[in-house]
């Protein structure tokens, strides 16, 4: 009688922790689900249900890094910069640079600076230069655009120099896109890093 009720009393005590045998397929169709629940929540402002939603697509899938981005968003509107932080560093952690866009590391690296951390700003700053430069090749971008979005991580890096011989050189090269040309030669950074968390 003992050992029975000894034996359920562990039962109850580790029966959560038998393995889940949940389909992982079923989770990701299921935290994609809940993800555009959450998208929709927020383009209509209700925004504490698209957290609900967007944690409980991260509960399901622990890969899933869109959710992230979507509470960056929301962060982002609230001025709540260091949660922010928190979620571009999630997106980071749970990708590559081969698998999301560049903009997310650069994104992150403005939200360093933000916070006054220059040297892991730089770093990610860095990281999307030398991606962005090794897949030139594969690129579909025209040769220019190319130039231009390098010119624009060295403005980022604090290369102006470097960047603004380069956009001299496209202007001579392309008269008829001067204008492009001319924004990134008057480039703003301060002004740029302010609109990207801001007015998220």
């Amino acid at each position: 009688m003992k050992n029975s009720i000894i034996a359920s009393f562990m039962l109850l005590l580790f029966g959560s922790c038998t393995p889940d045998t949940t389909n992982k397929e079923d989770n990701v169709q299921k935290a994609i689900e809940f993800y555009n629940k959450g998208r929709l929540s927020a383009q209509f402002g209700k925004n504490d249900s698209a957290m609900i939603y967007f944690d409980k697509a991260i509960e399901l899938d622990q890969s899933f890094y869109d959710p992230h981005s979507g509470k960056r968003s929301i962060y982002l509107r609230r001025k709540e910069y260091e949660n922010a932080l928190k979620e571009s560093e999630s997106i980071i952690a749970k990708s590559d640079l081969n698998s999301v866009s560049v903009f997310e590391w650069i994104f992150t690296g403005v939200l360093h600076e933000w916070h006054g951390d220059t040297i892991s700003a730089f770093r990610y700053y860095r990281e999307s230069l030398d991606f962005y430069e090794e897949q030139k090749e594969n690129s579909d971008e025209g040769m220019d655009v190319q130039r231009k979005n390098s010119a624009f991580l060295y403005m980022l890096l604090g290369k102006e120099d470097i960047a603004k011989e380069e956009l001299l050189n496209l202007k001579n090269e392309y008269p008829n896109d001067s204008t492009d040309i001319n924004q990134l030669i008057n480039f703003d950074k301060y002004g740029y890093i302010k609109n990207m968390v801001e007015g998220e």
